[in-house]
């Protein structure tokens, strides 16, 4: 949106990023954020945070997930983590 937001669809943009950004403050921010990369880059170690923040639970990184997926969010380029890395 930053680099179009002169074109014609730059309110759309936004409208979507207003979604994804809807999505997000439904929870504590930092933890949800790092369960999204969590999720999309396929590395459940991202889940961790550091006191005084606690991660989302189970329940809520699926809540987070499903409601992005409803809103067509997707992190395209995350690398996912290789094979046989824990």
């Amino acid at each position: 949106l930053a680099r179009s937001w002169q074109q014609a669809d730059a309110e759309q943009q936004q409208a979507a990023l207003d979604a994804v950004r809807s999505v997000f403050q439904s929870y504590v921010m930092i933890a949800a954020l790092k369960a999204a990369i969590a999720h999309y880059g396929d590395d459940p170690a991202w889940r961790t945070v550091r006191p005084p923040l606690v991660e989302l639970d189970d329940a809520q990184q699926r809540e987070l997930i499903q409601g992005l997926t409803q809103v067509g969010f997707s992190m395209p380029g995350l690398p996912s983590r290789p094979a046989g890395d824990a």
